[in-house]
């Protein structure tokens, strides 16, 4: 099941938190006490890996306490079936079951299904039964007024059971009708003489109908075997740092009398991830047991090391478990050292990341496939690098999974993916989430546009006309170029624009579309090509068609050629006959003598042909930047005689496109 959505309502801070739509990797952005942890917490217990019931008393929103009802909901989910869990569950049912489902959960604990669309498969049964208790009913239309009152009532009661689907309390609710039927019949009164004849019928007819009425309910079967398959919700909020000694003695001490610190829990997950019994090391202290326990501990040590591999980006360590008596130290080292290094001697954000690993993978058992992982403030103590290296780790555990974290770390925010951010900000009405990223107060626009800052190669959302570009080298361009016309007497670009390079085309697009969101003109020129096409398509119908009243003007390169092409990059307006000796001279190493030859290469792309044609000399890697930093220092000491035609040509019509637009701009603004 795939989680495609969830709400919460009445729980601390959040009184409806509207719907909030989720992807494989959700991030909720808000500031502190905005509410994020009560989302979070809200949606955990709907299905957590240890039972955590809601509490009214403490959780029942601040200021509302005359609204209180058991009955009320805190959580509603949407799940989306796989194809094989909606093949299994339409055979239980007999007919096809809708592809989606919501279950919302209260302070009751009990869980209620609903459809998105119609869906009975009890229909037929259900009808059925509503005619027999018509059938009753027409038995006592000769009745006394007394008896045929009773049974309207009991028909009421009997049809509300039938609308619920609870079949047992129907039956329940029959057999007790037909009893309270039968004593209320007067065995005396001349007036209840046609009572006593219709009630042996009515009474013959109710057992026939109990008898015949199904134990439970299809749906409630369906229900059944939807509960066996519902995700584990798994929340995390403490991410303990463990010094990396201990004393086992003093630590069973305060187990046993259940006084442990948050570091003596650290200590006893990080044994049993090793396969290490506390009792069982301590048992064998004294020198008779040194050997046997020296084996334990490396074969632990190898344990550990084999369940941690991979786990830390930016260097591989190998853990290793050593005793002294009661004293244990955890000890460790890269591959390449010899010298043991102790865990508290090492950096702040590898602990973090040790301490983190050995909570998640013992808080899921182990069982990541399937779960819903709810992470709250994940790398607040870590540095930048190391919070986006998290980041990365965060990916990777989406693999077979769901995972929901909150932030308000700028680097804890990827923006190629906008599509995963959540708004969350505090009002009067309570804690309230929004996927409108320009929309957003405060410290979660902050946070947004901090990355957005810190991502760039130029500082952002400081002038009013933007020009938005794939890549660095398309900046060294059209910024020298520029300056060549310029010195030429020339036009160049509009001085008011300023040109912001992007990390490729999708981060071009996002880019663009946040300072849209800042109320600044934006261009964002796009290579012609397939990646260029996917940004286009994306920011029209993901973005431009969302905010219809922000304006994003979009231009191609293919289009600034005097004779528009369908296939071009940036470094086709310089010309094959200009740029290639830049690239000759960028890779004299690599080519050691060799003479590149891009005529024959099949491509509509300068940077295509080359690309080939380098591969053809054992060169797999074309790097544009080499050659760009040549071209730009070339271009700034040339004259306008001194370059292509074609190539002023081409960057004079962007220039004049560019200005076209600042005028646009400048009466709009």
């Amino acid at each position: 099941m795939e989680l495609l959505g969830f709400r919460i309502q009445n729980y601390r801070s959040v009184n409806d938190s509207g719907w909030i739509d989720v992807e494989p990797l959700t991030v909720l952005v808000g500031k502190n006490q905005s509410g994020k942890s009560a989302l979070l917490r809200g949606l955990q217990k709907f299905n957590p890996f240890k039972d955590e019931p809601y509490n009214m008393d403490r959780e029942w929103p601040r200021g509302h306490r005359k609204d209180r009802d058991k009955k009320a909901p805190v959580v509603t989910v949407r799940f989306e079936f796989t194809e094989l869990e909606e093949k299994e569950l339409s055979e239980i049912a007999g007919k096809k079951i809708p592809k989606t489902i919501e279950i919302t959960k209260g302070y009751d604990g009990q869980k209620v299904f609903s459809y998105r669309e119609e869906f009975n498969p009890d229909e037929r049964v259900e009808q059925e039964m509503v005619d027999k208790i018509k059938e009753l009913t027409g038995l006592a239309i000769e009745s006394s007024e007394k008896f045929h009152l009773g049974m309207e009532k009991y028909q009421k009661e009997l049809k509300e059971f039938v609308n619920r689907h609870e079949f047992v309390k129907f039956v329940e609710c029959l057999r007790a009708a037909n009893q309270k039927l039968a004593s209320s019949v007067s065995t005396q009164e001349p007036a209840a003489t046609k009572d006593r004849e219709i009630l042996p019928k009515i009474t013959a007819n109710a057992t026939t109908i109990a008898e015949k009425c199904p134990q439970k309910s299809i749906r409630s079967a369906i229900e059944i075997e939807i509960a066996k398959r519902l995700p584990v919700f798994v929340y995390m909020d403490e991410f303990r740092q463990y010094s990396g000694a201990t004393f086992l003695n003093q630590l069973k001490e305060r187990r046993d009398r259940n006084q442990m610190t948050p570091e003596d829990e650290t200590v006893l997950i990080l044994m049993k991830m090793a396969g290490i019994d506390l009792d069982d090391q301590i048992a064998k202290v004294g020198a008779e047991n040194r050997e046997q326990r020296a084996l334990d501990l490396n074969d632990a040590s190898i344990t550990l090391t084999k369940e941690m591999a991979g786990r830390w980006s930016q260097e591989q360590y190998v853990v290793q478990f050593t005793a002294d008596q009661y004293h244990m130290m955890t000890f460790v080292r890269s591959p390449q050292q010899t010298a043991l290094v102790p865990l508290e001697e090492e950096s702040k954000g590898f602990q973090w990341f040790f301490s983190f690993d050995i909570h998640f993978a013992y808080e899921t058992r182990g069982a990541l496939k399937g779960a819903i992982i709810l992470l709250d403030e994940p790398g607040l103590h870590l540095h930048p690098k190391a919070q986006e290296d998290l980041l990365k780790r965060l990916e990777a555990y989406c693999k077979g999974n769901q995972l929901i974290f909150s932030t308000h770390l700028p680097f804890m925010i990827d923006l190629n993916k906008p599509e995963r951010i959540r708004i969350v900000e505090r009002g009067d009405e309570g804690t309230v989430v929004s996927d409108d990223i320009f929309g957003g107060e405060g410290d979660a626009r902050f946070s947004l546009m901090a990355k957005l800052g810190m991502s760039a190669s130029q500082s952002l959302l400081v002038a009013k006309f933007n020009l938005v570009v794939e890549g660095t080298d398309d900046y060294w361009y059209i910024t020298a170029i520029s300056e060549l016309l310029k010195r030429s007497g020339k036009d160049g670009i509009d001085d008011r624009i300023q040109i912001t390079a992007a990390g490729g085309a999708s981060e071009a697009a996002y880019m663009a579309t946040f300072m849209c969101g800042q109320d600044l003109n934006v261009s964002v020129l796009f290579d012609s090509d397939k990646a260029g096409e996917r940004s286009e398509e994306a920011l029209i119908k993901k973005w431009l068609a969302k905010y219809r009243s922000k304006q994003i003007t979009i231009l191609k390169i293919g289009e600034m050629f005097t004779k528009p092409r369908t296939e071009a990059s940036m470094e086709d307006m310089l010309t094959e006959e200009y740029y290639i000796p830049f690239v000759q001279t960028a890779y004299r190493k690599e080519l050691n003598g060799q003479i590149l030859d891009i005529k024959s290469r099949n491509e509509p792309q300068l940077v295509k042909r080359i690309e080939l044609e380098l591969k053809t000399k054992g060169i797999e890697a074309f790097n544009k930047g080499r050659v760009g930093k040549l071209i730009r220092d070339d271009i700034r000491n040339k004259q306008v005689k001194d370059m292509p035609k074609e190539t002023i040509d081409n960057f004079e019509h962007l220039f004049e496109k560019l200005r076209a637009i600042a005028k646009k701009w400048q009466v709009t603004s």
